[in-house]
């Protein structure tokens, strides 16, 4: 199907244990993890180290994106040309449980919606920051009126 994307997740990248497993994540069209995760896939500990190895392979792949979350320091966003940082929101953490997920139906949904990048970035952002007031994982996933009111985006721009 020519109009479809594959956004690869790294959350069980440490039980795929296949050396090639850099140019099998390469084969999708985005990818979202932690430094952590991106730090195995990569071989690469430092978040420059990182970038600078997925940009790499962006190169004659079909790796276009990557969303790093940064936990408490917020996120990254890259394209081979391109990069976006934004903080961490200011929340109040009681559970990160859930987080990283959030933060990856944020950038999914930015990207299946073809939001500009850093909007994506920021909606990522946003949910798994909202993610982490509340305990538990589905009780504390947040709505579009709180997105708007921590982004400071209007609820409907969302949704468009």
């Amino acid at each position: 199907i020519p109009n479809t994307r594959l956004l690869g997740t790294l959350g069980y990248i440490a039980e795929f244990t296949d050396p090639d497993r850099f140019d099998v994540y390469c084969r999708f069209d985005a990818l979202v993890g932690n430094v952590k995760e991106f730090g195995i896939l990569t071989g690469n500990l430092e978040l420059e180290a990182i970038i600078e190895t997925l940009r790499d392979g962006m190169v004659g792949s079909n790796l276009r994106y990557a969303a790093i979350s940064r936990g408490r320091d917020g996120g990254t966003f890259i394209t081979r040309t391109e990069r976006w940082d934004l903080p961490a929101m200011p929340v109040v953490v009681v559970d990160p449980t859930g987080a990283g997920d959030a933060f990856t139906a944020g950038i999914a949904w930015g990207l299946a919606r073809r939001l500009p990048l850093e909007r994506t970035l920021l909606l990522g952002n946003a949910l798994g920051g909202l993610a982490t007031r509340r305990l538990g994982a589905q009780t504390s996933l947040p709505d579009w009126s709180e997105v708007a009111a921590i982004t400071g985006v209007a609820e409907s721009e969302w949704r468009e």
